[in-house]
């Protein structure tokens, strides 16, 4: 009996780290079951580094954790280079920034008047009010922002009481000049982050698109989905023998 469960526990272990490998090479293709499953733990992980990324920033504190799956099915990670324009005076107010790292400097008539850098937000004066792009916005360094467009920044107002407060009061903030607020402790960006987390939930079932561009990745993985087939059958015929 000792031996048996010994050699039961070093078989479930090698097994687990060469499904794991397999998966890794494009082996979860080979059935429904483990191409859902794989899909959904990668989905999740992919949001979970996401709400980190965004619990450092203030503004988007202001959502509750429990509303943050309108948040994540709307924003989208953007990058932009040094000297890169993101928009120019008068342009329409059709998406809005909220900057993670680097720095924008806004100017106008050829003249810098102020520099945002991370944590803070750029484009929501035209959002809200509907006027045109008060000033230039350039990055003056690397910069990685999440973009946020209109249709979505109104719907997700409308959903959040709390956030549409928060847009008020800092386009009220941006309107009559004052200091910008101040970042919370690191702390509060990993406990927003760590609630939001729990509220995700059961991720649902990958789409159809989704596990063709994992297949894509892979180039089909033939020799992964053969090998994984062949793993999956050992722990089945013990079973049955």
């Amino acid at each position: 009996m000792l031996w048996l469960l010994a050699g039961s526990a070093a078989g479930g272990l090698i097994f687990v780290i060469f499904d794991r490998m397999l998966n890794a090479k494009g082996g979860y293709l080979r059935k429904a079951a483990t191409a859902i499953s794989y899909l959904s733990n990668r989905r999740k992980k992919q949001i979970t580094q996401m709400l980190e990324r965004l619990g450092d920033i203030e503004f988007i504190r202001s959502i509750p954790p429990e509303q943050v799956h309108s948040l994540i099915d709307f924003v989208r990670p953007v990058t932009f280079q040094p000297g890169e324009k993101l928009f120019d005076m008068g342009d329409v107010g059709d998406r809005l920034y909220f900057l993670e790292e680097g720095d924008i400097g806004l100017s106008e008539n050829g003249e810098e008047f102020k520099t945002l850098h991370a944590g803070e937000v750029l484009g929501e004066i035209a959002l809200v009010t509907g006027a045109p792009r008060t000033a230039n916005a350039i990055a003056k360094t690397r910069t990685i922002a999440f973009e946020l467009l209109k249709a979505d920044f109104d719907r997700l107002r409308r959903l959040s009481p709390d956030l549409d407060a928060a847009i008020i009061r800092i386009t009220n903030q941006r309107l009559e000049d004052l200091q910008d607020r101040r970042i919370e402790t690191t702390q509060a960006a990993q406990h927003w982050a760590s609630a939001a987390k729990n509220n995700i939930g059961h991720m649902g079932v990958p789409t159809q698109e989704e596990i063709h561009e994992a297949a894509k990745e892979h180039g089909g993985a033939p020799m992964s989905i053969w090998l994984g087939t062949v793993l999956d059958s050992i722990p089945e015929s013990f079973v049955l023998g």
